[in-house]
């Protein structure tokens, strides 16, 4: 736009002296006083990747608004609160935190070399090539010492891993969702040869979820098995090196095939491929808790 006397104006779009439409301080802190009072978790599946937190596995977004209603209907009934759209504006601009407690099944190799351009596969083969290989050598060997632990009264062949956590109690009562969840964890243990699953479950009063505390369950599955005539055990597990890839669970299967006289191997899935039988228990024990 050009004035009067010939100099260009300064475009004013997007410029307003009043925002009629602009959120209330009041509202935006009603918001934030309500969200702030939900337990946060960390995520079990992406810990060390993000610092995002993640709310109840139960909550989503509408479920979040109509507690917040109910809320500022309970304890703010003569304040004005925000709409839907006010209230997902401040939770996603205000808040490092998400819903649900994302699992990571895809493997992220696999992804990066499947959405690369010819070019960048080109440079990628070698290493992708090897990481498949990988793969399925892993998974021929836990193939191959299945079928012998079905044929065999005296190989066991089984697979193991931390279930994410289950929050304690599981309710939809409104006021279950501004309280901090008991933290239940569940240890299980499938054998391969004979379709028979463990679990391990204990909660954080009772213990963590380390490697003290998963060498104690394999140990105690061994004696177990050990009193039954087993004498070889092929375990496979992911390379997670807080619970399963340490010196803990070294050490403990070097005191148990010396004390049994027994011969124990440990197969680490590739990255990006723990998926196994034993993963059937999760799914199992979560629909089961959800009905």
């Amino acid at each position: 736009m050009i004035s009067a006397t010939g100099t260009i104006i300064n475009d004013k779009k997007g410029i307003h002296g009043t925002r009629k439409n602009a959120v209330p301080d009041q509202v935006k802190q009603s918001v934030r006083d309500h969200i702030s009072q939900m337990p946060l978790v960390n995520s079990h599946y992406v810990r060390n990747r993000t610092s995002k937190q993640y709310l109840d596995e139960q909550l989503n977004f509408p479920i979040l608004y109509k507690l917040y209603l109910e809320w500022m209907n309970e304890k703010h009934s003569d304040q004005v609160v925000a709409t839907s759209r006010q209230y997902r504006e401040i939770f996603k601009t205000d808040f490092n935190i998400d819903f649900n407690n994302p699992r990571i099944d895809q493997c992220p190799r696999c992804d990066l070399f499947k959405n690369s351009t010819e070019t960048d596969k080109t440079k990628l083969e070698y290493e992708y090539a090897l990481h498949i290989a990988n793969k399925n050598v892993v998974r021929s060997l836990k193939d191959s010492d299945k079928h012998r632990a079905k044929h065999s009264d005296s190989v066991v062949t089984a697979c193991y891993g931390l279930q994410k956590i289950l929050n304690t109690p599981h309710s939809e009562v409104s006021v279950f969702y501004y309280k901090r969840k008991l933290a239940t964890y569940n240890f299980t243990i499938y054998d391969m040869g004979k379709h028979k699953g463990y679990c391990y479950l204990w909660d954080e009063t009772i213990g963590r979820k380390g490697s003290n505390e998963i060498s104690s369950f394999v140990f105690d599955f061994i004696k177990t098995r050990v009193q039954e005539g087993y004498k070889e055990f092929n375990f496979y597990s992911d390379s997670c090196g807080g619970q399963n890839k340490n010196r803990t669970v070294f050490a403990m299967y070097a005191y148990a095939s010396r004390i049994f006289n027994i011969n124990i191997n440990h197969y680490f899935f590739e990255v990006g491929h723990s998926q196994s039988e034993g993963n059937a228990m999760y799914a199992l024990i979560e629909r089961r808790k959800i009905t």
